[in-house]
């Protein structure tokens, strides 16, 4: 889902302003609410396949204890959740408009330098962590 998204871009260089904070938070709610709806659906009818979800959130979780967020570790880390065999209409709807969300922020976020790169992933590996993490309650 994320994976794909994220190679985005060109390497054109944008300002920090392109990418408000507000846009930030509408981005990282959607990963949320994605992470925590494919993860509950899949699951549904996949109950053996938990232990890759709980190793992807502690995945993120090392992640996130780095003082970097590389990107590459990221997609790494996102490309082991079986969100390609979610089959249901609404499984799919949920990555379907994930994807279109993700694709127009990672075009800005792959522009910018590695600072602000950081800046601006935390807060979405943060939130496909804690998708997954309620998802597992």
């Amino acid at each position: 889902m994320l994976a794909s998204i994220l190679f985005a871009g060109c390497a054109t260089k944008v300002s920090n302003s392109q990418i408000d904070e507000s846009r930030v938070r509408q981005v990282a709610l959607v990963a949320e609410l994605a992470a925590y709806n494919g993860t509950k659906i899949y699951l549904i009818d996949h109950p053996d396949k938990r232990k890759v979800f709980e190793n992807v959130h502690a995945n993120l979780n090392t992640l996130l204890a780095e003082d970097q967020i590389a990107l590459d570790k990221f997609l790494t880390i996102v490309r082991t959740l079986p969100i390609k065999e979610l089959q249901s209409e609404k499984g799919q709807l949920i990555v379907d408009n994930a994807v279109i969300l993700f694709t127009a922020y990672s075009q800005d976020v792959i522009k910018l330098d590695q600072l602000e790169q950081v800046k601006k992933l935390k807060p979405l590996v943060e939130s496909v962590k804690n998708g997954i993490e309620k998802a597992l309650k």
